[in-house]
């Protein structure tokens, strides 16, 4: 990381790159194939665990030196089944008890989803030893 840059900016600026195929993906999906809001939000969600997956491996957690593997995939995706289980209860609570437009509704449950995974990775897929 650049000393220049405050790590908090760091954080955010890496986050975005798998939100942003993530949103606009689900929003593609929603409006020009008319897929069905939570299952556009899961194939959002799928493509953005992938993006982010190496965003983490090789900008976030870079400093830790952990080498892309199955195994590191594979923790990766379960920690992300919970986050697609967030974003389907808020995508079904959102759609049942709000009248917010489909991609507001998105945007807060791709936001829950994605703050919950990037803990998880944190501290479970990308720990340090002495983590």
């Amino acid at each position: 990381m650049h000393p220049s840059i405050p790590k908090i900016c760091f954080y955010i600026f890496t986050t975005f790159g798998g939100l942003l195929v993530d949103f606009t993906l689900a929003t593609l999906a929603i409006y020009i194939l008319n897929m069905p809001l939570i299952l556009a939000g899961v194939v959002g969600l799928v493509a953005g665990i992938l993006t982010n997956y190496f965003i983490y491996l090789k900008i976030t957690f870079q400093h830790r030196d952990i080498k892309a593997s199955w195994d590191g995939l594979g923790k990766y995706f379960k920690t992300c089944l919970f986050g697609i289980g967030i974003r389907i209860i808020a995508l079904t609570f959102l759609s049942w008890f709000t009248d917010f437009l489909s991609i507001l509704s998105l945007l807060i449950a791709t936001c829950l989803s994605a703050t919950f995974n990037h803990v998880l990775s944190r501290f479970y897929v990308f720990r340090q030893k002495s983590d």
